[in-house]
């Protein structure tokens, strides 16, 4: 019980180190890959002691950024080493800013959807002032496009349950389910484009949705209400009509999407 009674002793709970660590930030970051299950729940430990220390005057203060880690908070590190028993109690602290962003507009939501964290995203989801359509700086993705692009369809759906909006664009025009084609990931695909999400499929202005997406017109003489048909010519999927920018950056987007296209339509008909 050293912490509190150092703390009861005057020992300051939030000054920082020359590496920007607090106390906190120690107990989070002294897990390392080979680290034992007993080193991680005596981290739990500690960061539980710190949360619960109410000294006047020398409460510890959950939400200070790290200037040499991107001004990540404690909360921000645990999430993004993927230590869920670490998170939960900064989570649950009463005085955590659960739409504080790092250096690069990062959230603790955007992050945990990012790293495919589900229970940590049901928890954050909790937060009546939740903001889930922030955005980070670089190309404005949402956390709802974080965990499309990585097949996260589980936080896709608490996300989209929860208001996230799944027609908003990042920096590239690029929506959440067109991020989910690049990547052929059919399980999102799938989930977003069940009716009560309103998910557009065609108002997208990047030059991927003429290759892509434009494949998809509305079939007027179907006889079910919402069929589709496919009406591009599966040549039209070579590589000369897939942007360069996107063939750079996924050197498997070509494989990828030339799957996801007719599963995507077969999906359409049924819906």
């Amino acid at each position: 019980m050293l912490t509190p009674n150092l703390s009861r002793l005057g020992a300051k709970s939030n000054i920082q180190s020359g590496r920007g660590r607090t106390a906190l930030f120690e107990a989070v970051l002294r897990i390392k890959e080979n680290s034992s299950g007993k080193d991680l729940q005596e981290s739990v430990e500690i960061i539980n002691v710190l949360c619960n220390l109410a000294y006047p005057g020398n409460e510890v203060d959950v939400n200070v950024p790290n200037p040499k880690l991107y001004n990540r908070t404690a909360l921000m590190m645990a999430i993004y080493h993927g230590h869920a028993e670490m998170a939960f109690p900064l989570i649950q602290h009463p005085r955590i800013s659960i739409n504080q962003q790092d250096a690069g507009g990062y959230t603790v939501l955007s992050l945990a959807a990012l790293g495919g964290m589900t229970d940590i995203v049901k928890e954050i989801l909790e937060f009546d002032e939740i903001l889930v359509d922030t955005t980070e700086y670089r190309a404005n993705q949402t956390a709802l496009m974080l965990a499309a692009e990585r097949n996260h369809h589980d936080i896709v759906e608490l996300l989209l349950r929860r208001g996230a909006k799944p027609n908003l664009k990042n920096s590239n025009g690029k929506t959440a389910i067109l991020r989910a084609v690049e990547e052929g990931n059919l399980e999102v695909v799938s989930k977003m484009t069940e009716p009560q999400w309103a998910v557009d499929l065609f108002c997208l202005v990047s030059s991927l949705c003429t290759s892509v997406l434009s494949y998809f017109t509305r079939d007027k003489s179907a006889s079910h209400g919402s069929a589709y048909t496919l009406h591009t010519p599966e040549a039209n999927l070579s590589p000369r009509n897939v942007p360069r920018h996107a063939e750079q950056s996924n050197p498997g987007y070509h494989s990828k999407t030339s799957q996801i296209v007719p599963k995507l339509s077969v999906h359409l008909k049924k819906n």
